[in-house]
């Protein structure tokens, strides 16, 4: 196969570059300011599915063929320096600003992170992403780098499933077969996607299978965008639409239930007109504007904008104020810029542009045991500061001739009237999540969306002086009790 499979634009996209700014930022205002969704992941996902398409394309044409020590060692070297420096920076700063109370959930998200599975530690922990008033790790944000991660994979497998079919069944036209299958991908995952968030929408939200759609649209777009023809005047209308449109997703729709399914399809439409609008550039058209240098320069680093954005704003909430100024919210801006810059510049890069292959693997691997050790730490000084915390309640009661109840009564202090000591909280903020009834432990505690009735008994089951029983509690059709 000597020929090209598919021909592909090679050349340099400034609007895509500044698109991916406008997604970053347009994330960060919605975190920051709204607590809400601003399809501005959902961009990004369709972006990365594009150049990861074309650069996969570009690869074949050139080399022939695919293999994956070569593709992945090249995504390794683009994303892994950043994400080690932060989970490192988050897990070191966790001894000093985060509470207890979240330590290990926390440590489960910064382990999430670094093995790029977060999205399914947070499917699975009944995290609700839209939910304000759910405690957030300050690496909850690393679900979208989790999916990116998996999908990288899975159009690995894909494109070496379509090169190999091309080859074995001399496949003449390889951009209709490509459309095929990315299109029953889109197709089947954009189905799901929906079907999924109508039933169960947090757990949707984090589901790579329900995302793999919005990456199938990139690619679609990357195989068909050289013989897509506009004329120039429906060009620089159709951008505009789809910057406006874009920068108005949350404020249009309900994305805290509907998102991913079918709604995500506005921000990504948009994302897909501003592109198409980018094939006939004027200084009239959207793309003139996103082509802007300092868009550009800050594009080249929308990835660690991402990152920090997040990182800043969840320590600041838990250290300083849940109500974020727009001075504060601007500082955490400006801050996850520099902070973007600086890591892109004196982290990243060297490892991005250095040939040394043996060099770049001892510093990953450096990193990331770095970060095992980090998170070791992290963990040692939670167990610790728990069972400092479970002797000093030992401690106390055996000093004391009160009993228990006397030392924490609880709500009987309304009637007693004592006047009590401060003491330290029972359990400890370092045990709180753990701190289960005897109901959640012995199965008799029922789940949410069933009904049937558990008895569960309890205390002197034998020799009992009172007991507490259930009476039989039915539920009529019109919503009384009897």
């Amino acid at each position: 196969m000597n020929q090209p499979i598919i021909q592909v634009e090679k050349k340099f996209r400034p609007e895509i570059e500044g698109l991916r700014i406008v997604a970053a930022l347009l994330v960060a205002v919605y975190h920051i300011w709204f607590g809400r969704v601003s399809g501005g992941v959902d961009v990004f996902f369709v972006i990365s599915g594009f150049l990861i398409t074309s650069s996969i394309i570009s690869t074949i044409n050139r080399t022939h063929g695919f293999q994956f020590i070569p593709y992945i060692s090249k995504l390794l070297k683009r994303l892994l320096p950043s994400v080690f420096f932060i989970l490192s920076i988050v897990t070191i700063a966790s001894f000093f600003l985060l509470p207890q109370s979240i330590f290990i959930k926390t440590i489960k998200e910064i382990i999430a992170s670094l093995f790029y599975y977060e999205n399914w530690q947070l499917a699975f922990s009944n995290t609700d992403y839209l939910n304000a008033n759910q405690m957030k790790s300050p690496v909850e944000h690393f679900w979208a780098m989790s999916i990116q991660g998996q999908f990288y994979l899975i159009w690995f497998v894909l494109f070496s499933i379509i090169l190999f079919c091309i080859k074995k069944f001399a496949i003449r036209n390889a951009r209709l077969f490509m459309n095929i299958v990315l299109a029953t991908l889109f197709i089947a995952s954009l189905a799901y996607s929906i079907y999924l968030t109508s039933v169960n929408q947090p757990f949707a939200y984090f589901m790579t299978f329900a995302r793999v759609w919005e990456f199938a649209l990139g690619g679609l777009l990357c195989i068909n965008l050289s013989y897509i023809h506009i004329h120039s005047y429906v060009a620089g209308v159709i951008g505009w639409i789809g910057l406006f449109g874009l920068l108005a997703t949350g404020a249009l729709f309900d994305v805290s239930n509907m998102f991913p399914g079918y709604v995500a399809l506005w921000p990504m439409t948009c994302a897909v007109m501003i592109v198409l609008a980018g094939t006939k550039p004027s200084k009239y058209n959207v793309s003139a504007l996103l082509s802007q240098p300092i868009l550009m320069k800050l594009g080249g680093i929308s990835f660690g904008i991402y990152l920090w954005h997040w990182v800043l704003l969840s320590f600041y909430k838990y250290n300083v104020s849940t109500d974020i100024s727009l001075l504060v919210g601007l500082v955490i801006i400006i801050l996850s810029i520099i902070c973007s810059y600086l890591m892109t510049e004196l982290v990243e890069k060297p490892i991005r542009q250095s040939t040394n292959v043996n060099k770049n693997v001892k510093r990953l691997v450096a990193m990331c045991l770095a970060n095992v050790v980090l998170i070791g730490m992290l963990f040692g000084n939670y167990q610790y500061e728990k069972h400092e915390a479970q002797e000093k309640y030992e401690n106390a009661k055996a000093a004391q001739s009160e009993s228990a109840e006397n030392l924490y009564p609880g709500a009987q202090i309304v009637d007693t009237k004592a006047e009590l000591s401060v003491e330290e909280p029972m359990p400890s903020f370092a045990t709180a999540f753990e701190d289960y009834p005897i109901s959640h432990k012995d199965d008799s505690n029922q789940g949410l969306k069933k009904f049937d009735v558990k008895v569960g008994a309890y205390g002197n089951t034998t020799s009992y002086k009172k007991q507490l029983q259930l009476s039989e509690v039915r539920i009529q059709s019109n919503g009384s009790v009897v």
